[in-house]
């Protein structure tokens, strides 16, 4: 709701002359920056340094695309000038809403970690639906509701069913699915989708600098998503556990180039081959320490202290808190029916 709320604001300012439009687009175009930094520090998300390599250029991309079509000039952005003060809160509210929607992404995914994204779509909008309706009331703005005519009430049930609630029901979906930190990435589509929209609407047409910031995002972008998808394959010793009370194998390897989750693998041992399944990530949703366990499928021997190869083959969901034992118990019977 601040990110909505702010960054409406800064375009109100910048229509009414007290700042460009391109100083509160530059400036919304930082929450990738933010994304990244909150998934770090809140989620404790790991990545391999090649993804923040394609994630600066991905945005350099995407700012490219946004203000290419007249060309990039920095030094024409006025954060300063007769109307300082009023250039400076206008900025100052651009920036919220970065701030605003980074933390949005990175709070969702931790959110959707524990919950369906149907239900977390679904109380996003009860939520923020709740808090606006006590801002109107506390700024006495409710009653200006019965200004909209019925154009305005079209457009607002547009918004709902594109933009909106189906957008976020997509968002979720994927959300649930990557990390928080590839999310804000991925999010850089949009200034592609915008500007294809614009050439069937409005007839406008790319710059030849735009042309090549285009391809450059959808490079940056493919190779994330290879990276979120590449597979792996490693050998490590086999060590003793917490004694939790489920039969895995421990091993000593923590830094794997590869998203938190649970994982289908391959076990080679002694020349032969089992199927099971690996968690690879923090124990609880508490992020108390990381841990890479096997799970081996009609396998009851001992391999303490013999060296396995795991290959991973699939990710097939992300790592989740359990309330009970039972609960736990319960999603690994689940879990287990993906490695027959």
């Amino acid at each position: 709701m601040i990110g909505t709320v702010f960054i409406t604001k800064a375009f109100f300012a910048a229509f009414g002359g007290q700042i460009t439009l391109a100083t509160v687009v530059l400036i919304q175009k930082l929450q990738p920056v933010f994304a990244l930094i909150l998934a770090r520090i809140l989620l404790k998300e790991k990545l391999p340094s090649r993804f923040y390599v394609w994630a600066i250029v991905a945005i350099g991309a995407a700012y490219l695309i946004a203000f290419g079509k007249d060309g990039l000039d920095v030094f024409s952005i006025q954060f300063l000038h007769s109307a300082a003060f009023y250039a400076l809160i206008a900025a100052f509210y651009a920036l919220i809403a970065a701030f605003s929607f980074a933390a949005g992404t990175v709070l969702g995914k931790k959110v959707v970690s524990n919950l369906d994204f149907e239900l977390t779509t679904g109380l996003r909008f009860g939520i923020t639906s709740i808090l606006a309706f006590l801002v109107l009331l506390v700024t006495r703005d409710l009653g200006s509701i019965s200004l909209l005519t019925n154009s305005h009430r079209i457009s607002l049930i547009i918004i709902v069913f594109t933009s909106g609630a189906f957008a976020m029901f997509l968002y979720y979906f994927g959300l649930k699915r990557v990390k928080a930190s590839q999310a804000t990435i991925l999010e850089l589509f949009w200034p592609l989708s915008a500007i294809v929209l614009d050439y069937f609407l409005n007839g406008n047409v790319l710059s030849p600098l735009q042309i090549g910031a285009t391809l450059v995002l959808l490079f940056a972008i493919f190779k994330i998503v290879q990276a979120q998808n590449k597979l792996i394959s490693f050998s490590a010793l086999v060590i003793h556990g917490q004694g939790r009370g489920f039969h895995t194998a421990n091993l000593d390897v923590i830094n794997l180039e590869l998203p938190h989750g649970i994982y289908l693998v391959e076990v080679l041992r002694n020349k032969k081959t089992y199927k099971g399944l690996m968690h690879f990530g923090y124990r609880s949703t508490y992020h108390d320490s990381i841990s890479t366990e096997v799970m081996l499928a009609n396998f009851n021997g001992d391999l303490y202290g013999q060296t396995i190869t795991v290959k991973v083959q699939k990710k097939i969901r992300d790592i989740i808190e359990f309330s009970t034992p039972e609960a736990l118990k319960a999603q690994i019977a689940k879990d287990m029916e993906w490695v027959k």
